[in-house]
């Protein structure tokens, strides 16, 4: 192992052997949009929560007693927001996960197939 630069900290550098490098050019506008779409997974969280807390409430309403008007509409408000913040933060996710996937596929289909190399190494005798 030889260091990167002799000039700055030695720094080894191990090397293995690869077959072959795909590389795919990509425009301004589709990183714009990776880059814009990357929260997506936080989404999911915010929503999931959102759902824990609605039927955490829903099984409070259903398994007690509430006397006060207040606090058993507070408790509905709740359960209901909930359910509702999990299907918007659901509904999002999906969507932009889609649009991200749909992306990435139209990169990749950029790349021309691959040539089979076992005929043209029949061609060539």
């Amino acid at each position: 192992m030889t260091p990167i630069n002799q000039n700055e900290s030695s720094i080894p550098v191990k090397k293995g052997r690869v077959d072959s490098i795909s590389i795919f050019e990509v425009t301004e506008s589709e990183l714009e949009t990776l880059e814009s779409a990357t929260p997506t997974g936080i989404l999911f969280d915010i929503g999931v929560s959102c759902l824990s807390v609605a039927i955490a409430f829903t099984i409070s309403l259903a398994t007690t007693e509430i006397e006060n008007d207040r606090a058993f509409y507070s408790f509905l408000i709740v359960v209901v927001v909930g359910y509702l913040a999990f299907i918007a933060f659901t509904i999002i996710w999906l969507v932009t996960r889609q649009s991200v996937k749909k992306l990435t596929k139209k990169i990749r289909e950029r790349m021309s197939p691959p040539k089979n190399t076992q005929q043209e190494e029949d061609s060539t005798e």
